[in-house]
């Protein structure tokens, strides 16, 4: 198990991902004459929901933004939807078991609380992520959601093959060590705030 090559972060208590603020980004129209700083809010139908660091909110016309601030709206207004729909797990239920039986594209609450993860096979991981695209595990807040790991437990998240965007975050993990790519490949993207 442990002769993997892999890469290691070997931290006793390790405070993962605080999902990150929305941050104020300059949107352009179709012409590139108009800009204006501002963070995304919401899609509503065809529009776009801005607000400026003044707290004032605009509304503006999908079709004329650019075609970067539309894709831009487009990809954080599905995040957002994801979020909305989340599958929330309370620290009674099996984490490992519900992550591994979890589709794509998926998003995964914990509540606040302690989840303790035990030694699953086959290499004695609390938890065996892989054949996953777009998994997103928060937690309510790092003083909030703790995943801690039993003592026999070699690694807490193992990352196998087939991982692409993934985010863990918002959450505090608490044992040695948190995360292991089973397999050294750097290919998978990995967020983890």
């Amino acid at each position: 198990m442990r002769h993997f090559l892999a890469l290691l972060l070997l931290l006793i208590s390790f405070p993962v991902f605080g999902q990150n603020a929305e941050s104020i980004r300059t949107w352009k129209d179709t012409t590139g004459n108009f800009s204006i700083q501002a963070t995304f809010v919401q899609m509503s139908g065809d529009l776009v929901v801005l607000q400026r660091s003044d707290q004032q909110q605009l509304s503006i016309p999908l079709v004329k933004l650019s075609a970067n601030d539309q894709q831009y709206a487009r990809k954080r207004h599905a995040e957002i939807q994801r979020y909305m729909s989340a599958r929330i797990v309370t620290p009674q239920q099996n984490l490992a078991s519900i992550i591994a039986n979890a589709p794509n594209n998926t998003v995964i609450k914990l509540t606040a609380g302690i989840f303790h993860l035990q030694p699953q096979q086959p290499h004695q991981q609390g938890v065996l992520i892989q054949n996953k695209r777009g998994l997103i595990i928060t937690g309510s807040g790092r003083d909030q959601t703790t995943v801690k790991l039993a003592t026999h437990v070699d690694v807490g998240f193992l990352i196998g093959s087939k991982v692409e965007d993934l985010k863990i975050e918002n959450l505090h993990i608490q044992g040695t060590p948190p995360f292991k790519n089973k397999y050294g490949r750097h290919r998978q993207h990995i967020n983890m705030f």
